[in-house]
């Protein structure tokens, strides 16, 4: 390169880059600290597929969408992922999905899903590709579809392991009050609030599940 040419400010934090990480297995931290100085690039080409590949389309384009607000200042509503407390734990055994790149490309989709509807398309899928699920499968798909509603309705924690189901809210419920005070006359004696934002729910036998299943659907109809 001519000795007066000039390098442009990406060229110059390239070579600087290239200078600095000459160890070896130092390619990967190249191509990071490149990604940084250079951005994305096409989020939706062929181009710039890695991130996406890496996260999942859905929940990628939800973290560019809430980028876009804070550059925006927007100021966006809390996330909440609920912690999920039952009897037994749900999971896709490594029997059933043999390949570990599926089983983790299936727990990004179910981390993915936004509404209850779609578990029962995902069910269809696993059993016509797996074959019939496994009760830890079962119960994975059941903790999902709950988890979808708690986020819903700004629950961050669910514990359904003994006879007093506990809902733990967030600061601001999406709930109408007159809403949840016809529903606590309706379960007068089983419901209850225990400050700060958690609700008990007595269980009188039955399967706790369906029961978690039932409170969180008269929940929704709270909002």
């Amino acid at each position: 390169m001519p000795e007066n040419a000039a390098l442009t400010e990406v060229a110059k934090k390239r070579l600087q880059v290239i200078a600095e990480l000459t160890e070896l297995g130092s390619g990967f931290k190249v191509a990071a600290r490149d990604l940084e100085i250079r951005g994305a690039g096409n989020l939706l080409g062929p181009e710039q597929h890695g991130q996406i590949a890496t996260v999942g389309f859905d929940l990628y384009c939800r973290l560019i969408e809430s980028t876009i607000r804070e550059l925006k200042g927007e100021v966006a509503a809390e996330s909440v992922e609920p912690s999920m407390k039952l009897e037994a734990e749900g999971y896709l055994p490594e029997a059933y999905v043999e390949d570990p790149n599926v089983r983790l490309h299936l727990y990004k989709r179910l981390n993915a899903f936004s509404g209850p509807e779609e578990v029962p398309a995902f069910r269809e899928e696993l059993i016509d590709r797996f074959g019939e699920l496994p009760p830890q499968a079962e119960r994975l798909l059941t903790a999902v579809a709950l988890r979808v509603l708690a986020r819903s309705l700004a629950i961050r924690e669910v514990d359904a392991r003994s006879e007093t189901i506990r809902l733990i809210f967030n600061d601001s419920p999406p709930l109408a009050s007159a809403k949840v005070a016809a529903l606590f006359s309706a379960e007068a004696g089983r419901l209850r609030y225990v400050p700060p934002g958690t609700l008990e729910y007595r269980v009188n036998g039955g399967d706790r599940i369906a029961l978690v299943q039932s409170l969180l659907a008269q929940l929704l109809e709270c909002r």
